[in-house]
């Protein structure tokens, strides 16, 4: 008889054990999914099998099944949460691709000072689709060889601040 208790004692640590373990900070949902259902499979299906005379072996099945259980709802949330990252991430490296696509470069400028378009103009043309801009000391030289105005100039360096 004081085995039948032991055994009911250790089945009802395991599964308040399984319980607080599911709500580990570092345990994927799969994880725990596993250990929730673990804990809340031994203590239901103990409490079955008393009903039919066998407390060990139904909180026995009880865990096996709500393990299980647990586990495959938990990765299916692990699978959704990777599969919603994975489209998040192409919708940003699509994004940034069109952005390079349309963004203005230091030859653009300096095309387009060359072709006599006016400042204004040119800083719209920063302003409405973007730049990326290399302001380096050596560049700056070169643009100002190049003819392009200070103002001009002064948009690529501002518009740099403002995206970083």
């Amino acid at each position: 008889m004081r085995l039948h208790g032991l055994s009911v004692r250790l089945f009802a640590g395991l599964a308040l054990a399984a319980v607080v373990l599911s709500g580990c900070q570092n345990m994927n949902h799969a994880q725990r999914g596993t250990a929730a259902g673990a804990g809340a499979g031994t203590v239901l299906g103990a409490i079955i099998g008393h009903q039919s005379g066998n407390k060990e072996l139904g909180a026995l099945i009880g865990a096996g099944t709500g393990a299980v259980a647990g586990h495959v709802i938990g990765n299916s949330q692990d699978v959704a949460e990777e599969r919603d990252a994975a489209i998040v991430q192409a919708h940003h490296a699509q994004r940034r691709q069109e952005f390079v696509q349309r963004a203005v470069t230091n030859r653009d400028i300096i095309e387009m000072t060359h072709q006599g378009l006016p400042e204004q103009t040119i800083v719209n043309s920063i302003n409405e689709r973007g730049g990326r801009f290399d302001t380096s000391p050596d560049q700056l030289i070169h643009m100002n060889k190049s003819g392009v105005s200070q103002s001009v100039v002064q948009a690529m360096q501002q518009y740099n601040t403002r995206r970083y």
